[in-house]
């Protein structure tokens, strides 16, 4: 019942890379984007490729993120929104080809 042979033939290493590099990325924008534009958040819990956030300010957050939309993908939100952008569009595909 005991294997004698063990084949490994998956990209096991590099799927942990890639699971590491996008933990470093999404600690980053955590520590250097979140925290230090609104002191009053709290993060509620993480996904493999999502941060939720419960954060207080005087402004609109929706506002705030738009104008630092690089960061961000807007795609989702009807065209006919003033926060749509179909900026990051094409990240998101990317992301869903691996």
């Amino acid at each position: 019942m005991k294997k004698e042979r063990l084949k490994l033939d998956k990209p096991s290493s590099v799927g942990m890379c890639t699971l590491d590099l996008s933990k470093t990325l999404m600690y980053d924008f955590h520590y250097n984007y979140i925290r230090k534009k609104y002191t009053n958040c709290q993060l509620l819990f993480t996904v493999t490729d999502s941060l939720f956030y419960h954060i207080k300010t005087e402004g609109d957050v929706y506002e705030d993120f738009f104008v630092d939309r690089s960061l961000f993908d807007n795609s989702d939100y009807p065209k006919s929104s003033k926060f749509f952008s179909g900026e990051n569009k094409r990240m998101k595909q990317l992301a869903n080809q691996f």
